[in-house]
């Protein structure tokens, strides 16, 4: 760890031997005293803001880490605020589907309701309709049977007529006959008079 009073080569001979690091600070001596254009001293300039540019790094990286951590946060808010918006919205559409799904299912109920009660209805016409049937198809054969009955009688009264016919036929062919013998003898008694 760097203390706030070391030097930027102070943490560049961090954890380097006491002897290299005394070697160190001479050679930057030597170099940082000639002349401006030589070698040595841009090469100690250079060194100089490699070293202040790599003092500046946990800086950086601190500063970095806090911007991330922003970000970060910032991040996390606007996921959370996306999260609770989308919540809600699938809140709202689930309520949406389950007001659909609870009226669909009040709407079928009352047609079922509806249905049945037609059904009882339609059952009980066709209870109504199955005993007509019944009654008429009662009725049909006693009519059916009375028909038969009347029928026979007829018949019979016929039969009875046709033989009154017949006996009356013949009676009115005896009376005749006899009335023609009968006209026959009194012009025969006629003429022989």
């Amino acid at each position: 760890m760097m203390k706030m009073d070391d030097t930027d080569f102070d943490a560049l001979c961090d954890g380097a031997p006491p002897a290299e690091a005394k070697r160190l600070r001479k050679l930057l001596a030597d170099w940082c005293n000639g002349d401006e254009q030589s070698f040595p001293v841009q090469l100690a300039l250079l060194t100089r803001a490699q070293w202040r540019a790599a003092a500046a790094v946990p800086r950086l990286i601190n500063e970095a880490r806090e911007l991330m951590e922003r970000k970060l946060a910032e991040h996390r808010h606007q996921t959370a605020a996306l999260i609770k918006g989308f919540a809600d919205t699938a809140d709202g559409k689930a309520k949406a589907l389950e007001a659909i799904v609870v009226h669909h299912t009040e709407a079928s109920q009352k047609a079922v309701t509806e249905i049945r009660a037609q059904l009882v209805k339609a059952e009980i016409v066709a209870q109504s309709i199955k005993d007509e049937l019944e009654r008429g198809a009662l009725e049909w054969k006693q009519a059916k049977a009375d028909f038969e009955a009347e029928r026979q009688k007829f018949e019979q009264a016929r039969k009875e007529l046709e033989t009154r016919q017949n006996w009356r036929d013949w009676l009115w062919l005896l009376l005749i006959v006899a009335g023609m013998i009968g006209i026959g003898i009194a012009i025969g008694l006629h003429i022989a008079r």
